[in-house]
C-alpha cells in the first residue's frame, strides 16, 4: 500500500514540534477538564500557545507531504 511520507528532515523537524505542541496540549487539557482554567476565558491564548510552539509549521509538514502523496 501507498502511504505519506515525510523526507527525514521533515520527520525531525515534525517530532521536534510535536513532542513540545502534545505536552502543551496534555497540560492544557488536564486543566481545563479540572476546572482551572476556563475554557472560554482561555481559548485565545491557548491558541496563542500553540502557535508559539509551531503548529503553523507541523501543520505545513503534514501538508507538504500530503501534496506529494496526491501528485503521484
Amino acid at each position: 500500500p501507498t502511504c505519506v511520507t515525510k523526507t527525514q528532515e521533515e520527520t525531525d523537524e515534525l517530532a521536534l514540534l510535536l513532542t513540545d505542541i502534545d505536552s502543551y496540549t496534555d497540560e492544557m487539557e488536564s486543566k481545563m477538564i479540572l476546572g482551572e482554567l476556563d475554557i472560554d476565558a482561555t481559548w485565545d491564548t491557548y491558541l496563542e500557545g500553540l502557535s508559539q510552539r509551531g503548529i503553523e509549521d507541523a501543520v505545513k509538514i503534514q501538508q507538504a507531504a500530503y501534496d506529494r502523496y496526491i501528485a503521484r
